[in-house]
Formats: C-alpha cells, sequence, structure tokens
C-alpha cells in the first residue's frame, strides 16, 4: 500500500450537488495551494454527488472531466450518480431520483419535464430524451466511477462503511448509501474513512472517520480535505 510521503498530497472533495459555481472556485483554491506548496505528486479524489439539487450538474461534470493532467485523479461514485444509472436501467425507477433532485440533471441536460405526465410511457420517452441530450463522454464518466480508493492510512468512499465487516468485504451499495450504524460506530476500521454523503455545516473529524460534505448546495461551502505526510487540513469556498 502507497504511503502519502513529503513528496505527495491529496485533494479529497466532497459532493457538489451541481454547484459547479464552487466547485469553479475550489479548484482554483487548490491550484493556487500547489503553487505555494509544490509537491512531485497531487492527487485529487473526488467523493461523488456530481449531480442534482444544484442547476449545472452538466457544467460540474465538464470541469472534471477536462481537469488539469497535472493532478492524479480518482473519481468515486455517490448515491446521486446510482440513481441515475438504475433509472438507465430501469425507466421506472425515475421517480425516488426526481424527489432527490434529478430534476435538475434532467432540466439541465435539456429534458423537458413539464411536458410528461410521468405515466409508463413518458418514463421511457424521458429516458430515450436523456440519452440523446447527455454527450457520450459524460454517460461513460458516469458509469465508470469507483466505489473506493485506499492509500496509506486512508479508506475514501462516497458514504461509509458497516460497522464489524472487513473493508475488503464491504457491500457496493452500504459504500454508496450508508447512514447508520456508521456515523455513530467508534469501531476501528483498521483505516480512517473519507466520506461525504451525510451532510453538516462543517467537517467531522472523529478517530475513525473524516466527513466533508458541507451540503454546498445549500451552504455555498464546498469543501476539500487535504491530507500531507504528517497534516490534515481543509480549504473551502
Amino acid at each position: 500500500m502507497k504511503k502519502i510521503t513529503k513528496s505527495s498530497r491529496i485533494y479529497s472533495i466532497g459532493d457538489i450537488h451541481g454547484r459547479s459555481d464552487l466547485l469553479e472556485k475550489l479548484l482554483k483554491k487548490i491550484q493556487e495551494d500547489v503553487k505555494k506548496k509544490p509537491v512531485r505528486n497531487n492527487t485529487i479524489i473526488f467523493l461523488g454527488d456530481y449531480i442534482d439539487r444544484g442547476k449545472n450538474s452538466k457544467k460540474v461534470v465538464e470541469l472534471i472531466i477536462n481537469l488539469s493532467d497535472r493532478f492524479k485523479k480518482i473519481f468515486l461514485k455517490g448515491n446521486h450518480e446510482d440513481m441515475l444509472n438504475n433509472f438507465l436501467k430501469d425507466p421506472n425507477l425515475l421517480d425516488i431520483w426526481l424527489v432527490n433532485g434529478g430534476d435538475k440533471t434532467l432540466t439541465n441536460y435539456g429534458v423537458n419535464l413539464k411536458k410528461f405526465f410521468l405515466g409508463k410511457k413518458d418514463v421511457l420517452q424521458i429516458q430515450k430524451e436523456f440519452l440523446n441530450k447527455i454527450p457520450k463522454r459524460h454517460l461513460h464518466f458516469l458509469k465508470s466511477l469507483k466505489h473506493f480508493y485506499q492509500i496509506s492510512n486512508y479508506f475514501f468512499t462516497h458514504a461509509g462503511v458497516r460497522p464489524n465487516i472487513k473493508l475488503s468485504k464491504q457491500n457496493k451499495k452500504d459504500l454508496m448509501w450508508i447512514r447508520e450504524p456508521f456515523l455513530s460506530s467508534k469501531y476501528d476500521f483498521g483505516k480512517i474513512i473519507v466520506h461525504g454523503h451525510t451532510p453538516s455545516y462543517q467537517p467531522e473529524v472523529k478517530s475513525n472517520r473524516i466527513g466533508i460534505d458541507t451540503c454546498a448546495h445549500i451552504t455555498n461551502l464546498l469543501t476539500s480535505l487535504v491530507i500531507e505526510e504528517n497534516k490534515l487540513r481543509f480549504i473551502q469556498t
């Protein structure tokens, strides 16, 4: 397992939820941080939930796809990307995505939901229209996301992990969706879990986990956890 050394740094970014304006600000701050404190290897780990709720999911995906090759890039899958992919497999699952902010994503990609009544034929047509509107490379990106990434003493995932189960045996659904019993657990997972998914107004630093979903679409606060050899710090919008 690789270690985080003096010549490396990790920037982990929490839930973006369509706020391309905040992502642009945060990426600018990260680039400034790299210039001020240059190291050989910079990694950006996105914890998922790029889409929904905010107005510019399409631009968020475009910004991430075009991110500078100066960084090693890790893209993880959130529960909102899971809902999008489930809708593409089964259009009858549209409702659960819509009530969780999927309407903003569909509209942003050019699907006019106002002309549909959401009957059985309508959901098929919405699926077809969405597939016609979304750029192929966006679709490929949203279908190719990882569920976790680990380095040194850290395990990165969207939502968390289930206590008393080895990290190598974790269920993919839990990695994207879990809240309890993970959040209140004092279990030693063997690594510190870095996650988003459950919002708080400021980052949560516990002995076994660090939560960095600062509810950006409401608070205007998008957070990056910065991990260096012997130091943790945060960069925020």
